[in-house]
C-alpha cells in the first residue's frame, strides 16, 4: 500500500474519494480533477490541503509531466489492458467497478 505521498491527483472523484487521504503524509496535498467532497474536519486533522482544480490542456505542462513519467518519478496504476478491437470488453470491465488503476486500450501500429 502507498503511504507518505506529498501529492495525490484524484482522477476518480465521487463519494469514496476520501479513501485517498490515507496515502498522503501530513501536510500533503489532494488535487481532485473531478468533483469530490472531503470532510474539512478530517483534512484539517490530517493537515492536508485540498485544491479543487479544473484541468486544461497546456503543452509545456504536459511535456513536463511526460518527462516525469519517462524518468519514473510518476507512475500510473493500470488495472487492465485491451487491444482496441476489444473495446467492448474494456467497457464491460469498467462497468464491473472496483477498478485498481486505469483501463488501457492499445492501438496496433
Amino acid at each position: 500500500m502507498v503511504s507518505g505521498a506529498d501529492l495525490v491527483i484524484d482522477t476518480v472523484g465521487g463519494p469514496d474519494s476520501s479513501r485517498f487521504l490515507t496515502v498522503l503524509k501530513r501536510g500533503g496535498t489532494m488535487l481532485p480533477v473531478f468533483f469530490a467532497q472531503y470532510d474539512p474536519e478530517e483534512t484539517a486533522r490530517l493537515d492536508i490541503t485540498v485544491s479543487n482544480i479544473q484541468v486544461r490542456s497546456n503543452g509545456p505542462q504536459l511535456a513536463e509531466i511526460g518527462r516525469l513519467f519517462d524518468e519514473g518519478k510518476l507512475k500510473v496504476g493500470v488495472d487492465s489492458t485491451y487491444p482496441l478491437s476489444e473495446a467492448v470488453s474494456a467497457h464491460t470491465r469498467a462497468a464491473q467497478g472496483h477498478i485498481q488503476g486505469k483501463i488501457v486500450l492499445t492501438v496496433a501500429s
